[in-house]
């Protein structure tokens, strides 16, 4: 089986990269031909199909100019050249699947349609709660809010739920508005949610409730010593950012 990740960042700056490149390593062990599509980066690793990749769009910080404000919030609501760009790769590779994980924003959706007319299957790994959420989280200003569940999306301009500002919040949201009401998704045929949680919540939110599917992640064994007898200590894994609650584990 032909099989294309996609994703924003192709080198292991967080927990979806590195959740993407390890099932991809899987894949390839067990006699799969796998490719990647993401966006140019300095920091990304090699690619075959890096010159169809579209250019680096940086956010965060956000852009200072008025120019590249409005460049940039019309990227994140259409990318023309990461449309192009996917529509080059799956020519040239042909895959039989094609396995997203974090598109939004410097790819966006714009990049489903051309695999849609292709009749490519496709599903999307949901690695935080952007389909429901406009700021991805959950979250304002550190405490839990489901303010925009169920297409309320409004409440994260009202909210500031984007760095505090209004300006960054209305993107966020005018994105999330305007991919819900045009089905931008529409060409996913399953939703993979790594936790009950997030199904459960997906669920609520309509997001494709009939496509959503629970699949664990995966912890690779081969290479950790497993403790006999551990007593009753806590491990944590992954970033000390207020957003993994590492305060409420504590």
């Amino acid at each position: 089986m032909r099989i294309l990740h996609v994703n924003k960042f192709l080198y292991r700056r967080g927990g979806a990269e590195g959740y993407m490149e390890d099932v991809a390593a899987l894949q390839a062990a067990s006699g799969h031909q796998v490719a990647f599509f993401a966006m140019r980066h300095p920091q990304n690793r090699a690619s075959e199909f890096e010159a169809h990749f579209p250019p680096y769009l940086e956010l965060a910080p956000p852009p200072e100019s008025l120019a590249d404000k409005v460049r940039a919030t019309g990227r994140i609501l259409h990318s023309r050249t990461a449309r192009q760009g996917i529509e080059a790769v799956v020519d040239a590779f042909g895959p039989d699947v094609v396995h997203l994980h974090n598109i939004y924003e410097h790819l966006s959706p714009s990049i489903l349609r051309p695999l849609e007319q292709r009749k490519i299957a496709t599903v999307m790994t949901l690695h935080d709660y952007k389909l429901a959420c406009p700021t991805y989280q959950f979250l304002d200003h550190g405490v839990v809010c489901e303010a925009c569940l169920g297409g309320k999306f409004h409440n994260a301009v009202l909210r500031r739920c984007k760095n505090d500002s209004v300006a960054a919040s209305a993107v966020c949201a005018a994105e999330l508005f305007t991919h819900t009401l045009t089905k931008a998704y529409s060409p996913v045929a399953r939703f993979i949610c790594p936790s009950r949680f997030l199904a459960a919540k997906m669920t609520e939110a309509g997001v494709y409730p009939e496509r959503l599917r629970w699949v664990n992640h995966f912890i690779d064994t081969t290479e950790i010593a497993v403790k006999e007898g551990a007593g009753g200590g806590v491990v944590f894994a992954g970033r000390l950012s207020p957003e993994k609650g590492v305060d409420v584990a504590i």
